[in-house]
């Protein structure tokens, strides 16, 4: 089996993290691992490295990690994680073909979008025309 331990700064909901090697592990066994936590168990001679990494990738499941907790125990280090979906699915989330109706810094008033603020104000601007309106040939249309 192989895990890699990362140390990452972005934000959880981000598909694309920055990720920073610290460790490359091979050999060590696992102790449960389930659809969204899971657990390690490694030898004590990486707890420096786990100290410094928050994030980890599992070879055997093929998933990354957020490292929740780890506790040492019996010349051990136990390793409580849980899935990042966005990272683990990254490649088919990329790939899809979708309209997007939300974006963070990009708003559309023509799409629907509840959290999207419309605002209105009231101006009223006076123009005296040069010659007044006295017969029908002259058509005032505004638009604003």
């Amino acid at each position: 089996m192989n895990i890699v331990l990362y140390n990452t700064n972005s934000p959880r909901n981000k598909v694309n993290k920055n990720l920073v090697q610290v460790a490359s592990i091979t050999g060590e066994s696992n102790e449960s691992i389930g659809s969204i936590n899971a657990s390690f168990t490694l030898s004590k001679d990486y707890i420096n490295d786990v100290k410094n990494s928050n994030y980890l990738f599992s070879g055997i499941t093929n998933r990354y990690y957020y490292i929740r907790n780890y506790e040492i125990k019996n010349q051990t280090i136990k390793i409580f994680v849980r899935e990042d979906v966005l990272m683990t699915l990254k490649t088919g989330l990329l790939s899809q073909k979708c309209t997007i109706s939300r974006n963070e810094n990009i708003a559309n008033s023509y799409l629907y979008d509840n959290a999207y603020q419309l605002k209105t104000y009231n101006i009223v601007c006076t123009r005296a025309f040069p010659h007044g309106l006295t017969n029908n040939s002259i058509i005032l249309m505004t638009i604003g």
